[in-house]
């Protein structure tokens, strides 16, 4: 990967700090109107689907394509789909399963978090740490 330069790590880190925040701000402005009582709260194979698929999707961005990104634009390009992707299961949790909204919410903020651009002040041509 070619070094990131100072405006291209801050940039990365003020989309990082946007979508990280946003998602609390989700949580408080959409979320928590409480579980209707026609809502069934047993875990079925759609809800699994629905929480899994964006959480690999994400977890793959960051830890398989990511690190294999040749440039600052493949890079803020993966970064930005696999947050959107992390991202996308606090509002599953607020719209489509609000008896689960807590756990969609915890698991967006992780989703999110691994992304945390520390990757970006590698200068080496992976982002796993070996050099």
């Amino acid at each position: 990967m070619v070094p990131h330069t100072s405006a291209q790590k801050l940039i990365l880190w003020v989309i990082w700090v946007s979508l990280f925040s946003s998602i609390f701000v989700y949580r408080i402005f959409l979320g928590g109107q409480g579980v209707p009582d026609d809502v069934e709260t047993s875990v079925d194979a759609f809800l699994l689907i629905m929480l899994l698929i964006p959480s690999f999707g994400s977890a793959l961005m960051r830890w398989v394509l990511l690190p294999k990104a040749k440039d600052p634009q493949q890079v803020l390009v993966f970064a930005i789909i696999g947050m959107a992707l992390g991202e996308s299961l606090v509002f599953f949790g607020i719209f489509l399963f609000p008896a689960f909204e807590t756990s969609f919410f915890v698991i967006s903020l992780l989703a999110v978090f691994q992304f945390i651009p520390t990757y970006a002040n590698s200068s080496s041509s992976s982002f796993s740490g070996t050099r």
